[in-house]
């Protein structure tokens, strides 16, 4: 029983932390329309290597919508792209880490960014019935991996730090 509370309480804090990360860094002023940083991936990251898939569903949906809800963007093209990119980028990250057994954080966390950006590009293109906004994938997919190997290595130093445990 003892387990099942910390293991809850772990994924609320992590969500409640990706929220905040995620809603505040929208304003960080970016040299790359439409690029963010993607800070708060920190935390899903560790959610995956400390606790389960299924917990780091939990954040990753529960981010998209909450901050949704937040920005008032709720069910128009953000949310889509953000929804989008961020299940993309989630499939890709699990998907890597059970499979790609070699593969370290920040390896994972490169890949998911590149695949984040991925799936917001196709979301857009979607939406505008056009392909266009792949001519601007390359550039965002750069960005993408210079803040994927930052966030992939914060979030390996933590889980090396081994800081948290839910199993005891």
């Amino acid at each position: 029983m003892r387990n099942g509370v910390k293991r809850i309480a772990f994924s609320a804090v992590s969500l409640a932390l990706a929220i905040a990360i995620s809603y505040f860094e929208s304003y960080i002023p970016m040299f790359v329309p439409g690029a963010k940083p993607g800070l708060s991936n920190i935390i899903i990251l560790l959610v995956l290597y400390i606790a389960t898939w299924k917990e780091a569903l939990f954040v990753v949906l529960g981010k998209v919508f909450i901050v949704s809800l937040l920005r008032g963007n709720m069910f128009d093209v953000i949310f889509f792209m953000s929804l989008t990119g961020s299940f993309l980028s989630y499939i890709v990250m699990v998907l890597s880490k059970v499979f790609l057994k070699k593969l370290t954080p920040v390896g994972v966390s490169l890949l998911g960014a590149y695949f984040h950006t991925l799936g917001q590009v196709m979301a857009l293109s979607i939406y505008m019935a056009s392909i266009e906004m792949f001519f601007y994938f390359p550039l965002l997919s750069l960005f993408a991996l210079a803040t994927g190997v930052l966030t992939g290595l914060v979030a390996q130093r933590i889980v090396e730090m081994n800081i948290f445990s839910l199993n005891s």
